[in-house]
């Protein structure tokens, strides 16, 4: 999983080094992303004051927590 300041995070293939998800909905950098405990969500935050939750598997957008 990366972080960026291109506003997306993506999820690789640690084997193929292939992109697998990339998440896309911040409006500026991707500060961190992180995996739930069981693996089943993605939170991203960025510099535009979102935090976002996301399936692991589609890339879903599941839920925006914003301050």
């Amino acid at each position: 999983m990366t972080a960026s300041r291109d506003k997306t995070a993506i999820l690789w293939d640690a084997d193929s080094g292939k992109e697998l998800v990339v998440l896309e909905g911040h409006t500026r950098a991707v500060c961190s992303a992180t995996f739930s405990p069981d693996g089943r969500w993605i939170l991203t935050a960025s510099d535009d004051k979102l935090a976002i939750v996301w399936d692991a598997t589609t890339g879903q957008r599941l839920l925006v927590l914003q301050r």
